[in-house]
């Protein structure tokens, strides 16, 4: 009983943060589309091209990949070769899965904590070139994106041992 209770709230909690992030990758999509549009419209209808859109919609485009890391790991959208493990004893197949997924976990983990450190030490000291904001935000796509996939597989995990222990 008191695992069933502890799985629906953390699937809860992983819906919310999955919604969260949709939402949050929506509005950042829009503004990519309307940075494309304006820059296309400025440059071949007004011949006065924005020197700043090209370089938000790159942006936004990273911010975007990154925040999918996490909705990917959820509903398991990664990149797998399942050809192989489907070739494999169902005791291996999950021995393999909870494997893969602890080195995914321990990857995205170091990569958080050194993109942290990096976006703010290197990104407070250089500026963008054509929007002139500080790369901090900008570079803290990458440390975002990973602390939500460690934050969704750490669910993940404790499903997996709620199924064991259950």
């Amino acid at each position: 009983m008191y695992a069933d209770r502890l799985r629906k709230y953390i699937n809860c909690m992983s819906l919310y943060l999955e919604k969260a992030t949709t939402i949050l990758g929506v509005i950042i999509f829009s503004i990519m589309v309307v940075s494309v549009l304006m820059g296309v419209f400025y440059r071949y209808i007004l011949f006065n091209p924005l020197p700043w859109s090209d370089e938000l919609a790159v942006y936004c485009m990273i911010w975007i990949g990154y925040l999918g890391v996490g909705i990917a790991l959820k509903y398991n959208e990664h990149p797998a070769l399942e050809f192989i493990v489907d070739k494999l004893p169902t005791g291996a197949r999950k021995m393999l899965k909870i494997f893969v997924y602890l080195a995914i976990l321990i990857f995205l983990t170091v990569v958080m904590f050194w993109g942290f450190r990096y976006a703010i030490s290197s990104g407070s000291f250089r500026m963008s070139s054509s929007l002139g904001i500080k790369m901090t935000i900008p570079l803290l796509s990458v440390p975002v994106g990973c602390l939500l996939g460690v934050i969704q597989l750490l669910i993940k995990f404790l499903n997996i041992s709620l199924d064991i222990f259950d």
